[in-house]
């Protein structure tokens, strides 16, 4: 038991970690960058629109993917942990 929440608390760190280095890639946490995409009746910055509908399709074919596969992603190691969902 002990070592699957190990492994649970590693994925979720490292999750949260490329997901936090993709805020910092993307410019998301720069406030300037921010403002100018929600000002839009001034200069309007779209960069991030295109930011957010990368990461919409990416979130779509993960999640199509997802659907199609009957296998927990770490396998044997955390199968037990979660419900085998209805099909």
């Amino acid at each position: 038991m002990f070592k699957n929440s190990v492994i649970h608390r590693v994925s979720e760190f490292l999750v949260g970690l490329l997901f936090g280095l993709g805020l910092i890639l993307s410019g998301m946490t720069d406030p300037g960058k921010v403002i100018g995409f929600l000002d839009l009746f001034g200069l309007w910055d779209p960069s991030l629109a295109l930011v957010m509908g990368g990461a919409i399709a990416v979130g779509f074919f993960a999640f199509t993917l997802a659907k199609k596969t009957y296998h927990q992603f770490f396998g044997r190691l955390v199968a037990s942990t979660y419900p085998k969902p209805n099909r």
